[in-house]
């Protein structure tokens, strides 16, 4: 089981075996990860509001390690996300934008490209209420 540390800068990884906490600091200062997801492909996503809140933070499983990958949007605050067979969405909540992420990075021979694909959602109330609350 997997926990975002908001507060903390931090994610962490429940081991139901020994009963204890692994830790990861987040790169950056003051990411305040809201959400964490697996794309089945041996990563973890992260939503990461950092000082510019504009990003999403990819975790490999195996080499314990992440990497930053920044939304276009600047001050976006990604707020929730979603992975499907083709992408990642994104809900930024600041920017009232669904977003579609594909990435590029080689695992087992497989490329991914990483290409955002925005949806406003700021037109449609309904649309936005059932994304962001």
């Amino acid at each position: 089981m997997w926990v975002a540390q908001f507060g903390a800068n931090r994610i962490a990884r429940f081991d139901r075996g020994s009963k204890e906490f692994d830790e990861y600091v987040l790169p950056g200062r003051d990411n305040g990860p809201l959400q964490i997801v697996a794309d089945g492909h041996g990563s973890l996503w992260v939503t990461a509001n950092d000082e510019h809140g504009n990003a999403l933070l990819r975790f490999d499983l195996h080499a314990r390690r992440f990497e930053i990958y920044r939304l276009p949007t600047a001050g976006s605050g990604p707020v929730g996300m979603l992975v499907d067979s083709g992408a990642i969405w994104v809900a930024e909540g600041t920017a009232g934008v669904l977003r579609a992420v594909r990435h590029t990075l080689r695992l087992g021979g497989r490329s991914f490209i990483f290409r955002a694909t925005e949806r406003n959602l700021s037109s449609s109330p309904r649309m936005r209420s059932a994304v962001f609350g």
